[in-house]
């Protein structure tokens, strides 16, 4: 598996699902902690090799990442899509590329009330986690919501207690 934006929180959870279920997970990202969550190789963006395909490539990010998402595609394999983080929600797609090689575009919004348990388990099993940049008390929220503007290395928690 190939997941662009790992270091977000789609991509984060991406990562630890594909490891817990067995499969090699590379990471696009600029930042080199995600490698601590799994990934075999940590990619800078506009760095992957060329000649690297995944069966599965998750692109949460949208348009900037679309063509790279299409070019890493193993024959056969999905490309998964649910955000458009990275410009507007039109990419150009060129169909000759898509019908020779079998390959899946899927996009996604989310599941089951029995997959989201399943995912709760799976998670609790396997210990899943996110990098924490800082932890906030409760009546240092406006102080937390302000990060979320800027490049940090993790989330910023807001502690309910």
């Amino acid at each position: 598996m190939l997941v662009y934006g790992a270091s977000g929180n789609t991509g984060l959870f991406a990562l630890q699902i594909a490891k817990a279920m067995g499969m090699d997970v590379y990471a696009v990202s600029r930042k080199d902690w995600v490698s601590e969550f799994g990934a075999e190789r940590v990619f800078r963006p506009g760095s992957v090799p060329d000649d690297l395909r995944a069966d599965v490539v998750i692109n949460p990010l949208g348009t900037q990442f679309w063509q790279d998402s299409l070019k890493h595609v193993a024959p056969k394999g999905s490309v998964v899509t649910f955000g458009v983080q990275t410009g507007g929600a039109q990419g150009e797609v060129n169909i000759s590329q898509i019908y020779p090689q079998e390959i899946s575009i899927v996009g996604s919004t989310g599941g089951t009330r029995k997959e989201m348990q399943e995912l709760i388990n799976m998670a609790i099993k396997h210990r899943f986690r996110v990098r924490v940049h800082r932890k906030y008390k409760l009546r240092d929220a406006v102080q937390a919501f302000r990060e979320f503007g800027i490049d940090r290395e993790g989330r910023a928690l807001i502690e309910m207690q």
